[in-house]
């Protein structure tokens, strides 16, 4: 498994030794894991957890040096999220389960601490947004994408409206409607009439 960068994991052991006089349970627990959170998803989701305690116990300090720490846990935590998902892409189906199942019962406690976890597990797409000027090829780069030419194209400005593609075996096309009437599948060949 590759091993995590060391600038996050020594962002979070400065605010969280100066928060031991808050919180010394929280931060004796997340310094020791900070030591075996190097290449391990699953320590690394246990540093995210403490993390999140701490800054708990901050919150109720509430004064303004607790305030400074929590700024940086946060953004030490902030750089951690991403070194948590490349680990778990490359950790074996069952530490991906066991680590996710971790994360999903901490999410499910409520505690506000906990909703930075629970929102990248709510996430089950990868969402692509493709923006720019009119008549700059938006809709040939999707088509050419897909394989397949469905985006209407035109020497003049097509595509007028949000389109939004999602794999499937099938093609099927929905059309969604601003006044509140229900959503409704359409031929292919209809799109352009919809969609210019």
């Amino acid at each position: 498994m590759n091993s995590l960068p060391s600038s996050p994991i020594e962002a979070l052991r400065e605010p969280a030794a100066a928060a031991a006089s808050l919180a010394a349970r929280e931060s004796e627990a997340l310094h020791a894991l900070l030591d075996r959170a190097v290449g391990d998803a699953a320590p690394l989701a246990r540093v995210l957890a403490t993390a999140a305690a701490l800054r708990m116990r901050l919150l109720e300090a509430g004064s303004e040096e607790a305030t400074q720490w929590w700024d940086g846990l946060v953004e030490g935590e902030r750089q951690l999220h991403g070194s948590l998902i490349d680990a778990l892409r490359a950790a074996s189906p069952s530490t991906q389960e066991r680590v996710l199942t971790y994360l999903r019962e901490l999410a499910a406690t409520g505690s506000p601490a906990f909703v930075p976890l629970s929102e990248p597990l709510a996430q089950t797409d990868l969402v692509v947004a493709v923006a720019g000027d009119f008549k700059r090829g938006k809709s040939t780069l999707l088509n050419a994408l897909i394989g397949r030419h469905i985006l209407p194209t035109r020497v003049a400005p097509a595509t007028a409206v949000p389109c939004v593609l999602r794999y499937a075996a099938d093609i099927e096309i929905r059309v969604h409607y601003r006044d509140g009437r229900p959503a409704e599948s359409i031929a292919e060949e209809d799109l352009e009439s919809y969609a210019c």
